[in-house]
């Protein structure tokens, strides 16, 4: 593939960013920050391959790292022990129980923000949830301090979900092998080779292959497609039909071809009105993953 004067530019000026990293905290600062450049051809393997040679240098032994989602805990034990006083040392008990089967050597605990970003996006986002009251948000605060000591994140306007994706993307560029705990579908679109998820059992990226029939990187067209926290959905494509869509077309994009096309298998909806909500639905969907987050280098 050629490649521009400009891009040769850009490659030789990141590769001697790369070069001169003193720490992996640094190398994995200047990759978060190019992250996004990495989905193009013409920067990813140098880049990659350059960022691999220095990890290799700093002879990082690779690591087992549990990310657990606190507020799917805290929902749980909200909704079950009716003592408040009780609630935060059992959501703290809940998840050792869980850190337990997992056996990890580090474990980053991934709180919500009340003021997820996109709520400013789509204002209807999770609207139809109920709202918490105030002794709800003291549980996690307290669940907070019992955690005292740990590797803790609460970012403003980030869910619990970009943080696990953040530390899910450190952590496969790194080697390790991530757990995260979790049975949300949202995750979907980060496992991988060394990334899973957990929840009564594991999860991996073939057993999304095997039980819904697509791969991570269609996980968030499947999404956009079916639905989820009152965003707007492709309505006459449930799940069956999506993951069929997708399986025949590869993508959003392949669907929209072969709509464009009249191909006879493409389903009756409202494609035109689709294609304009399609791009306004998923970023809601696509998770975040190039956050600055504590991780046990």
């Amino acid at each position: 593939m050629a490649i521009s004067p400009y891009q040769r530019e850009f490659i030789a000026e990141l590769e001697g960013e790369v070069a001169e990293t003193k720490t992996i905290e640094d190398l994995m600062k200047i990759t978060r920050l190019n992250l996004p450049l990495f989905t193009q051809e013409w920067i990813r393997k140098a880049a990659w391959n350059s960022i691999s040679i220095k990890l290799r240098s700093f002879k990082r032994p690779t690591k087992k790292v549990a990310v657990l989602d606190v507020s799917q805990h805290v929902h749980a034990v909200w909704h079950t022990e009716p003592d408040v006083s009780k609630q935060p040392s059992k959501i703290v008990d809940r998840m050792e129980r869980m850190i337990d089967k997992v056996a990890p050597d580090s474990v980053i605990y991934a709180f919500d923000s009340r003021n997820p970003f996109r709520r400013d996006m789509f204002p209807e986002f999770k609207g139809s949830r109920e709202k918490k009251p105030d002794s709800f948000h003291e549980t996690i605060s307290l669940a907070m301090k019992l955690l005292d000591g740990k590797m803790v994140v609460l970012l403003d306007t980030y869910e619990s979900d970009d943080i696990m994706a953040s530390a899910a993307t450190t952590g496969a560029i790194l080697g390790d092998e991530v757990v995260l705990c979790t049975n949300d579908r949202d995750m979907w679109q980060v496992l991988g080779p060394k990334v899973k998820m957990f929840h009564d059992k594991f999860f991996t990226r073939e057993d999304l292959k095997v039980q819904h029939g697509i791969t991570p990187d269609q996980a968030v067209d499947w999404m956009c497609m079916v639905g989820k926290n009152d965003c707007p959905s492709l309505e006459g494509i449930g799940p069956k039909k999506a993951t069929a869509l997708l399986s025949k077309y590869g993508d959003m994009l392949g669907i929209m071809d072969a709509v464009q096309d009249k191909r006879d298998d493409i389903p009756k909806a409202d494609w035109e009105e689709w294609k304009k909500t399609y791009y306004q639905v998923r970023p809601l969907y696509k998770l975040v993953r190039n956050i600055e987050i504590p991780y046990p280098y």
